[in-house]
């Protein structure tokens, strides 16, 4: 109890100290591959705290800090308490998926019309959150829950990308043409509108960092898709089954979902992202 009463306290206090993030969840994981220890009364305690290392939207001072693999170990350590403890609280599998779909902000059960029609921006980092959580909970939880968003996720963070890329475009040709420009007044004006120009400089950071984040979304989507490719195609294609007369039985156990696939990448535009994995 002191422990998990020490983690927690420790990342609601500093969730902006990455390294210190990092060496409680290595922790964490520690603790559960302890055969000895049993942490199974203190969850109430320890999921908040590893929630908050995966979903949270900011968990470094600087945006080049490597807060995505704090996530995806995170992620990690959130499936392995699902695995040990899911028999012993039945409902502890399903309110992680709860938190995680509640991470990809879709909040009405009609996932693609929610996000076709929601105009308002997303906070990516915790998108990043919720697919690798949900990837890391296995292939049954992504052909169930995470092979449904496929399209209308690709589909938010493509228009989000443009949107982001559209803006860096027009900062870049306004600093051009600001350093091109060598007359006197222009070099004044510049000099009378330096606090327009700081703005205009972050507002163009801010959609770098937000077109970074947008890539890695896409990355770990399609990576879980791909991760889950493979896993169909190495289920065995041809089971035989003993019948009378010591006959055998051809039994395909490639179901409808698998047979869909090649649909599924087809339709996120990026099948050639999903080709590198196999």
């Amino acid at each position: 109890p002191y422990f998990s009463r020490f983690f927690y306290s420790q990342i609601k206090a500093n969730c902006r100290r990455l390294p210190l993030l990092k060496t409680i969840i290595r922790c964490i994981g520690s603790l559960l591959r302890n055969g000895d220890v049993s942490l199974g009364f203190h969850l109430q305690q320890l999921l908040p705290a590893v929630f908050t290392c995966i979903v949270a939207a900011r968990l470094s001072n600087s945006p080049a800090e490597d807060h995505w693999s704090l996530r995806r170990m995170a992620a990690g350590v959130i499936a392995a308490i699902s695995s040990q403890y899911s028999d012993k609280v039945p409902d502890l599998h399903a309110r992680i998926c709860k938190t995680y779909l509640d991470a990809l902000q879709l909040p009405s059960a009609d996932a693609a019309n929610t996000i076709a029609s929601t105009s308002g921006s997303i906070c990516h980092s915790t998108v990043f959150g919720g697919v690798v959580g949900l990837a890391a909970l296995g292939q049954q939880v992504v052909r169930g829950v995470l092979l449904p968003l496929v399209r209308p996720l690709l589909e938010r963070l493509q228009r989000d990308l443009d949107l982001h890329t559209g803006v860096i475009q027009r900062g870049v040709k306004r600093s051009a043409a600001a350093l091109t420009s060598g007359s006197e007044e222009a070099a004044t004006s510049i000099a009378k509108s330096k606090g327009t120009k700081a703005a205009m400089s972050k507002e163009t950071l801010g959609s770098m960092e937000a077109t970074l984040a947008v890539e890695m979304c896409r990355q770990a989507l399609l990576q879980a898709l791909g991760r889950y490719m493979i896993h169909c195609m190495r289920l065995p294609t041809l089971v035989t089954d003993k019948v009378n007369r010591g006959s055998t039985v051809k039994v395909s156990p490639i179901g409808l979902e698998e047979a869909l696939i090649p649909y599924y990448v087809s339709i996120s535009k990026q099948d050639y992202y999903c080709r590198m994995f196999i």
